[in-house]
């Protein structure tokens, strides 16, 4: 199930100068580890180039630990094309394989509650962008619980110095196509300066995924989301350095804790939310479509923009000509926004509408009171 070069060589990375073939693990513990798949587009306030205004965002194959266990929370072990067996719907009989009894970590977090605690941040990623996170509402959300299969590996080895071992534990993802394997070294195990001069050699190789993270990677890395566009200029830009920033708060170990603390299972009934939804390939590619349509309408508001930016600066001069594709581009921009409306998945319409009523009512009581 994974390979054994991979796995040699990050047993080597945390026991040097042990024969790896007679080198076995003290202990191996098959689990299921919690977590949350989402997508979304967000929009919010921001100042850019001093200028207060609008920006829209879109989060996709986001990956949310639903556990604050420490380190596997830490690191990406989930992607979307990342596994050789199909989905399967939980039922209690996969808490036993070949015979053998598998934990299963409950959830911890909750990422309708336990993202609030993210509002206080104040993320700087780009220069010039300052986001107000407090603003931020969502045009579309959904989280789907997943269960993901993992081995942990817990490895043991003497030293010369009585009553001191090295000690890391390794793991995977069960069912991982390119079976990646992540190392810790526990803070009780011993080191001395070799091992802390490898540390900073793994790390310069890029062995370990954030700089700031104590996890290493041996094999193909996950990303915690993929940002597929932002809606201000130059959207590449900004969008490869949001998700560079979203890496680096992810993998801080306080991070997931921060969330999970916020986090509030018996306030908001998981499967009565409508944004709380099972994982399935065709309710996913929906919001797939109508994130595809949005990322396009977004490209066309960008164009509309900087062509307008361009003719304001030339005055009454600006010639004719530019007004055919001017108009060419208005009517894209209203095509895409009525395929858009046509492509809201219809749980999301029937979620705004109950947000609406309720805010009416909220509205009302508060006038009557």
């Amino acid at each position: 199930m994974c390979n054994r070069d991979v796995i040699s060589s990050a047993v080597a990375r945390f026991f040097p100068n042990i024969g790896i073939p007679s080198f076995e693990p003290t202990r191996i513990v098959p689990l299921y580890f919690p977590a949350w798949v989402f997508d979304a587009e967000l929009r919010g306030n921001v100042r850019y180039q001093d200028v207060e205004r609008e920006a829209v965002v879109q989060l996709q194959d986001g990956y949310l630990p639903g556990s604050n266990f420490d380190v596997i929370s830490s690191v990406p072990i989930w992607s979307p094309e990342g596994t050789t067996a199909e989905d399967q719907p939980w039922s209690t009989d996969l808490m036993n394989q070949y015979g053998q009894e598998i934990s299963c970590l409950p959830f911890t977090v909750h990422p309708l509650s336990g993202l609030r605690a993210l509002e206080p941040w104040k993320p700087e990623f780009f220069s010039g962008l300052h986001v107000y996170t407090n603003t931020m509402k969502a045009n579309l959300a959904v989280f789907r619980p997943i269960l993901i299969p993992m081995y942990l590996a817990q490895y043991e080895a003497e030293t010369q110095i009585p009553g001191e071992n090295r000690q890391a534990t390794l793991f995977m993802h069960a069912a991982s196509k390119d079976a990646t394997v992540y190392g810790y070294r526990a803070p009780s195990s011993y080191t001395d300066e070799y091992d802390r001069g490898l540390d900073e050699f793994s790390k310069t190789l890029k062995f370990a995924p954030s700089p700031n993270s104590e996890v290493y990677c041996f094999g193909p890395r996950d990303k915690f989301v993929n940002v597929s566009t932002f809606s201000l200029s130059p959207p590449r830009d900004i969008s490869k350095a949001l998700s560079s920033w979203i890496e680096w708060k992810m993998h801080d170990p306080d991070t997931i804790q921060e969330i999970a603390s916020a986090s509030n299972f018996e306030s908001s009934v998981v499967d009565s939310d409508p944004r709380i939804r099972e994982y399935d390939p065709d309710d996913r590619s929906q919001v797939e479509d109508w994130m595809e349509v949005g990322h396009e309408l977004m490209m066309v508001h960008r164009i509309l923009e900087r062509i307008n930016e361009q003719m304001a600066s030339i005055g009454d001069d600006a010639p004719n000509h530019m007004q055919a594709p001017i108009k060419n581009l208005e009517s894209s921009e209203k095509e895409l926004s009525q395929k858009r409306q046509e492509a809201l998945p219809e749980w999301w319409r029937e979620y705004q509408l109950t947000q609406e009523q309720e805010d009416n009512d909220d509205k009302a009581g508060t006038g009557s009171s």
